[in-house]
Order: structure tokens, then sequence, then C-alpha cells
């Protein structure tokens, strides 16, 4: 009775072992990440008004921003290829709340996570990754030259959740290219970084 006891006594220690040394592990994953734009971000419209200043009708010309909140949805696989690394593929979409219909962003997104050693004795453990590649952004055309890039850290609450910050920002190359004064180009949102892996 007592190697009984003894003996499922260490399957549990093992049991919990592994699955505390479980957050760096190969498979598919979902990400939901809600932000805020920051920094210079597009002219997504121009108005114009006409005033009177002496005898003179004067056009101002006023450029509307992009603001708000930024929505990212975002899905792909994660391969573990060592004890704290691992590879992503990603896809992901992007889209600012105030023009859903407008400036859709598809992104795919490969990339480089890190994951430490459990904190303690729980299954808590610290993330940091970065991805970049395309950006294909659906205004009034497509651009296609776009460099998109994210960068993300925070805590894996368990085996499949994870909470962080991430900096989600897009280079319009394409654009820039032809209008060097134009100073839009790069454009990010920071906001949380909600993980569930599969």
């Amino acid at each position: 009775m007592k190697k009984l006891l003894l003996i499922a006594m260490v399957m549990l220690g093992v049991s919990f072992t592994s699955n505390a040394q479980n957050a760096n592990r190969s498979g598919f994953f979902f990400e939901l990440s809600p932000g805020i734009y920051v920094g210079n971000t597009p002219v997504v419209d121009i108005e114009t008004k006409q005033t009177v200043v002496g005898n003179k009708s004067v056009t101002q010309t006023i450029e509307k921003h992009l603001s708000g909140l930024n929505l990212e949805i975002a899905a792909g696989y994660r391969w573990a290829f060592a004890r704290h690394w691992a590879l992503d593929a990603k896809v992901g979409f992007s889209l600012p709340t105030s023009r859903t219909n407008e400036l859709w962003t598809i992104e795919i997104l490969p990339g480089l996570r890190y994951t430490s050693k459990e904190l303690g004795s729980s299954n808590v453990s610290l993330f940091a990754g970065f991805n970049a590649g395309l950006g294909f952004q659906i205004d009034y055309e497509w651009h296609l030259l776009n460099f998109a890039y994210e960068l993300k850290a925070g805590f894996n609450l368990s085996n499949r959740f994870s909470i962080g910050l991430v900096w989600n920002a897009l280079s319009d190359l394409e654009f820039c290219d032809l209008d060097v004064s134009y100073n839009h180009c790069h454009t990010g949102a920071l906001g949380i970084n909600l993980g569930y892996r599969f």
C-alpha cells in the first residue's frame, strides 16, 4: 500500500512538473489585441473651409487624422524549436473601429517568441515576441508595399492563456516613396494582447 501511494505521489509530481513546463509548446493559437492609435496617424479626410479676411476670401484646409481604437484579430501556428524559443507563423486583420468599412489591414507576420522559465512554483512565465512581415492595407486602393511589425511582452498565465502589451505598426513604404514630404508613413497602435494556444 505504501509503495502504491509513493508511486502515485511520484506520478503526480511528474505530471505537475511537465505541466508547468508546457507554456512554450507547439500548436495553433488565437490573439485579440484592442489598442489605441498614437503618433502621426494617416489623413483619412480633408475638409476645406472658406473664410473672409478683410476683402479677401481665404481657403483653409483641415486634415482629419485617423484616431480612436484599433482592433487586431490574428491566428497562426507556433513551433517550439527549443526549450524557451518558438517560431510564429501568423495572419492578422487590423482595423480602426471608427472606420471599419474603409481601412482594413491584412498582415502576414512571421516572428520569434521567447518564453521564460516558470516564476516560482506557479505556472506563470514571461514572454516576449517580435513579428515582422507585410501589411496589405485596404483603403481606397491596395497599397502592396507596406512593412508591418509588432513588439509584445507579458505573462503566460497558464499553459494556454497569455496577456501582455503590444505595439502594432505599419509603414506605408509605397506612398512615402512617392512623396518624401508625407509625414504619416509610420502608423502604430499601443494595446493589450490577449492570447490563447489550443
